[in-house]
């Protein structure tokens, strides 16, 4: 397949790059999208249209007019923004107080220094390359590099046709002809050769050979013009949406203003399940989780909480760069529980290297020592509640890094961190242990009967197993026949709100509509879930719960669920009365 990077490259020989005109210096492949679209329509007709056409859509390429008007089509993968940006803060502040136990503890901090290196040699493209590749837009590329494709291909019957015409003017042993490169002995017999057809069958007639080239041109044509109408939908459903997003903005910040009444309506309902703004998120987020709430903690035990966490993680860094063995025992000697901390510290540092690497957002840098800083905190004050003391803290680093991210500050961070743990659903489905929920029917069937569960539990077992026979029947008989426990798989997902399953992009849309709909949302989401991955779960109990993922543990594989905006449409489809 043709790289946008193969075309730049013809263009900067063809077409010289005139970038005086625009200051701004930007780039982006997705300018003159119709005029791409037309050149790449196949023409059979001779073969110097095959270059003409080359040079005038590696030009368009390279304009840069109307540049405004391409970047209303432009589509940036989740987290393009800000994984530079976290790679170039971890590197520039390896040596900072802020990244002390970021150098110290991550696997990765070597590796943040190269990845924010800003060195021609290890980053050989040019700037206008460099601008390109950042802004290219993933789905138009790939309509372009299939139309590109076949039009490559809609070439090589009249291609191979002017070469065995030519055959008997060439000499036999040469390297370019067409019999001596399909290793063709007779000479004669390479002017029946089509691209048709194998060269071990006997040739056609001219009258197949015509027919079946039309043919063979039809189907090509037919498929550029299905890939055109397929990119025209996709420009025309994302200026749709970015136009949704601009007046959504603004209905948010309305509702920003004059919460309370605002956030009752039925429109407003509309508004979360559609999405939340990005620069509002933080705002509304805070506004759900505390807002006008009594806390679990007052301010100054939580401010009090973080400076001793740092204090901690400091002591922490200190013992673990001393390289005196003997000042290193005296010192574990005299401070043991230090010790004790450097192990969860520690803990926590392989668990993070897991959390969305991806996004390279959490593994290194001030990033990794805030998380770190709220996690240790928040491990000094949960002993202080009762709701918060019997917390597995491992299973929820995953979501310290989506609210680290979301506000951006350690202490509105703790609180509604501690907030989000004391929801009824997340708190009891983390706090619950094997002998309230095991992983088979058959103990989960003697604890009911012996009155020791809960009736809450039982409730959301009877409603779950309900309407995953009815969205699932199949798979909830093959759960039956498996002995897997359905409220094993749910403590699995809602204990972290999908924060160990999912993408990020994908748990920060859960998020957003859970903060609203509570926690009939956790029970909606994990039966959509289990619909969309039903094809992956005809396997053992072992093999479920570990793709599940159902007793916390963290790695990098996370579940594809497709477009996030489909997967919400399916999960406010699934309890949806017809």
């Amino acid at each position: 397949m043709i790289s946008t990077l193969d075309v730049i490259q013809e263009s900067f020989e063809d077409v010289p790059l005139d970038t005086s005109s625009h200051p701004d210096n930007n780039i982006t492949n997705t300018h003159n999208i119709n005029q791409q679209i037309e050149n790449t329509t196949p023409n059979s007709n001779s073969n110097s249209n095959i270059s003409n056409n080359t040079k005038l859509y590696s030009h368009d390429l390279n304009n840069t007019n109307g540049i405004n008007t391409a970047n209303k089509y432009q589509y940036q993968p989740p987290h393009s923004l800000f994984v530079s940006s976290s790679s170039s803060s971890a590197s520039s502040g390896a040596s900072s107080p802020a990244t002390r136990a970021s150098s110290i503890f991550s696997r990765t901090s070597d590796i943040s220094e190269i990845s924010g290196a800003d060195d021609e040699y290890l980053n050989p493209l040019s700037a206008d390359a460099k601008l390109l590749f950042e802004n290219k837009d993933y789905k138009l590329e790939e309509a372009l590099q299939r139309m590109s494709m076949l039009k490559s291909m809609s070439h090589l019957c009249t291609k191979n046709n002017l070469m065995a015409n030519n055959a008997s003017h060439r000499n036999s042993d040469s390297n370019v002809s067409l019999a001596s490169t399909l290793s063709v002995k007779s000479e004669p017999r390479s002017q029946y050769l089509s691209s048709t057809r194998p060269v071990n069958l006997p040739p056609k007639t001219k009258y197949e050979i015509a027919k079946h080239e039309k043919d063979y041109q039809n189907i090509l044509e037919a498929e550029i013009y299905n890939e055109k109408e397929k990119l025209k939908d996709y420009q025309t459903k994302k200026k749709l949406l970015m136009a949704q997003e601009a007046k959504d903005e603004k209905l948010w910040l309305k509702v920003i203003n004059n919460y309370d009444v605002l956030i009752k309506l039925p429109q407003t309902r509309e508004l979360w399940w559609r999405d939340l703004p990005e620069k509002y998120r933080g705002k509304i987020w805070k506004r759900q989780l505390i807002g006008k709430k009594k806390l679990a903690f007052e301010i100054s035990v939580l401010k009090k909480a973080l400076n001793d966490a740092l204090s901690t993680l400091s002591q922490a860094c200190n013992l673990k760069s001393t390289k005196d063995e003997l000042v290193k025992r005296q010192k574990e000697k005299a401070n043991p529980d230090l010790l004790e901390d450097v192990r969860f510290i520690e803990e926590c540092s392989d668990r993070l290297q897991y959390s969305f690497p991806e996004m390279k957002h959490f593994q290194y840098g001030e990033n990794f020592d805030s998380v770190l800083q709220v996690l240790i905190a928040f491990r000094s004050l949960k002993n202080k509640n009762e709701k918060l003391e019997s917390i597995d803290m491992l299973k929820t680093i995953n979501l310290v890094c989506i609210l680290t991210y979301v506000f951006d500050d350690s202490l509105v961070t703790l609180s509604c961190f501690i907030s989000l743990l004391s929801k009824k659903l997340p708190n009891l489905m983390l706090c619950s242990d094997e002998s309230q929920i095991p992983s088979d029917l058959l103990k989960d069937l003697e604890i009911q009967k012996s009155k020791s569960q809960s009736s809450y539990f039982g409730d959301i077992k009877d409603q779950f197993d309900k309407y995953l026979l009815q969205l699932a029947p199949r798979l909830y008989n093959h759960f039956i026949q498996r002995d897997i426990n359905s409220l094993k798989i749910v403590k699995g997902l809602a204990c972290c709100i999908f924060s160990n399953q999912l993408p990020f992009d994908v748990v920060l849309r859960v998020m957003d509509i859970y903060f609203f709909e509570g926690d009939i949302l956790l029970l909606r989401a994990s039966l959509a879930l289990l619909k969309k991955i039903s094809f992956k779960l005809y396997g053992s109990k072992e093999e479920v719960y570990d793709l599940l993922k159902v007793d916390g543990l963290i790695n990098s594989n996370h579940l594809d669920v497709g477009e996030v905006d489909e997967f919400i449409k399916d999960i406010r489809d699934v309890l949806k009365k017809n």
